[in-house]
């Protein structure tokens, strides 16, 4: 909760969007909607909103003069500009996610990777210094059509480049802003593109189409997007032309490029949150806490039919053979021994390689061994000293995932 407040006052002051940073908290920090968390997050959104606004002049940057044609004359070039957007969110997604499995594989130390962001940033800004830091200004000057297609591409190449440079080589720095710019290059430049063969299109909507759609697929929030283009432009006909591009583009980043560039970020991290709530807290959550001592252990000496009195005076099942460590050796089944000649002994009879559950294994992957185990209970076993800590019977293990999954309902209806 505290994490969406800051996220929605920054949203809310750096682009004049409370509404929007309301949202966005939602949609990409909650994931849900929360009744608990919407005035907290509603209030830091509105108090930022009122510092800024009371501090700084007006801060709606983005206010085009070009009125918005009939949205049925615009359908075609919008609809084109979106998959050429998906292709750039893709190649912006595997760009980042790639550099940085190779930046994490590599043998260089922190001083060398960020030494090696510095040069490519200084060479490229060398050549093209529009595209270094926030580029505002050169933004500004994209949407009052300063540039040609030339000049367009290579600004939109040349950030793609810095900022997975930058964002994967040590600097800690973010991608929001950066796809506002690319956005707007890559909007400029398919405009371009359709103008030279008779489609339709107006270059400043193309661009804050670019604009929307990228950050929208790479944050993996096109709602909180469109409401931001609303409350910054003041223009309901140009969020709906911008519906179209952010949709589409929305689809080709999912079906080629998987979830939001955030999302794979978590995963690199081995925090899957595709799979929901219930499904982070039950990787999160350990088996420890549901093992018990309830089960019998058997000296391997024993033999099969003392050893299956043993276990129906005692109502179990299975027993344990353990040595004087306690280190596991093996399981046997109370069938096993009922059949077995009466001059066996455990030693003869013992499963030495039963199904078992490692100290430390989550509830998750519990779950997974037990729907293919028929017994009574699952040896957890401590895999780095082989001892045995206790057991955990499938009832415990699925109840432990009930307890997760109400957990869960009772917080997101709050």
């Amino acid at each position: 909760m505290i994490l969406g407040c800051g996220v929605a006052a920054a949203i809310s002051s750096g682009f004049n969007a409370p509404i929007a940073g309301m949202i966005f908290a939602h949609e990409v920090v909650l994931r849900h909607f929360s009744m608990r968390a919407l005035a907290p997050i509603a209030i830091a959104s509105i108090a930022s909103f009122s510092i800024s606004s009371g501090l700084f002049d007006e801060v709606r940057w983005l206010r085009l003069d070009t009125n918005v044609p009939s949205i049925f004359s615009l359908s075609p070039g919008i609809l084109v500009s979106g998959l050429f957007f998906g292709m750039v969110a893709v190649l912006i997604t595997r760009l980042q996610i790639g550099l940085s499995r190779k930046a994490g594989k590599s043998d260089l130390a922190d001083w060398q990777l960020g030494l090696m962001a510095v040069a490519i940033c200084a060479f490229i800004g060398l050549f093209v210094p529009e595209a270094l830091g926030l580029g505002s200004t050169a933004l500004l000057d994209m949407l009052s059509l300063e540039f040609g297609l030339k000049t367009l591409f290579i600004l939109m190449l040349s950030k793609i480049i810095l900022t997975a440079a930058s964002t994967c080589l040590g600097f800690s720095l973010g991608i929001f802003s950066p796809s506002l710019f690319i956005g707007a290059a890559a909007g400029g430049t398919i405009g371009h593109l359709l103008h030279l063969v008779g489609i339709p299109v107006s270059l400043p909507i193309i661009m804050v189409c670019g604009m929307a759609a990228l950050s929208g697929a790479i944050t993996g929030a096109p709602i909180a997007i469109l409401v931001i283009i609303i409350e910054m432009t003041m223009s309901y006909e140009l969020a709906v032309a911008t519906m179209l591009a952010v949709g589409t583009c929305t689809l080709i980043t999912f079906c080629f490029g998987g979830n939001s560039l955030f999302d794979q970020q978590l995963k690199m991290r081995n925090i899957d949150i595709g799979r929901g709530r219930v499904g982070l807290l039950l990787s999160e959550s350990k088996i420890d806490s549901h093992v018990t001592n309830e089960y019998m252990t058997l000296d391997i000496d024993t033999s099969s039919h003392i050893a299956a009195k043993a276990l129906a005076v005692r109502g179990y099942s299975e027993g344990y053979c353990l040595t004087v460590a306690g280190n596991f050796i093996g399981k046997i089944k109370l069938q096993d021994l009922v059949n077995s000649p009466e001059k066996n002994t455990l030693e003869d009879l013992l499963n030495k390689n039963p199904t078992s559950i490692n100290l430390g294994t989550s509830i998750e992957n519990a779950r997974e061994i037990a729907s293919t185990f028929i017994g009574e209970a699952i040896p957890v076993i401590n895999q780095n000293t082989n001892e045995m800590v206790g057991v955990v019977s499938e009832a415990d293990i699925f109840r432990a995932v009930l307890d997760i999954q109400n957990s869960i309902t009772v917080l997101e209806k709050n």
